[in-house]
């Protein structure tokens, strides 16, 4: 499958240590788990994959880096995990800063 997809990319600030760390939101995650970015090496190009869709051969390929873009075959790159909502603690986090990123024709749990 493929669609058009909006991802908010969120800085978030660790109060106590003061480091920061990057979130990635969708609404097309489901609600009780994440999924995983990939980007392809040269090119780009973003696939998102929920872990439901990965099988035994899959997950092997993803733990050993030897993941390929739909269509290409060109090696992908593990950028996150995205979740379908920011969970914020206000005692000892920040948000610091939220881009949307707005991508076409996406290739979701495509193999």
């Amino acid at each position: 499958m493929r669609a058009d997809v909006m991802i908010e990319i969120v800085v978030v600030l660790e109060k106590a240590s003061g480091h920061s760390k990057v979130v990635y939101v969708c609404d097309l995650a489901p609600a009780d788990a994440a999924m995983d970015m990939f980007v392809a090496e040269s090119t780009q190009a973003i696939a998102l994959y929920h872990h439901s869709s990965y099988d035994a051969a899959r997950q092997s390929m993803e733990l050993q880096g030897a993941m390929r873009y739909p269509g290409s075959g060109e090696k992908m790159i593990l950028v996150g995990q995205v979740r379908r909502h920011l969970q914020l603690d206000a005692a000892t986090q920040l948000e610091v800063s939220r881009a949307a990123l707005r991508l076409k024709d996406i290739p979701i749990d495509e193999w």
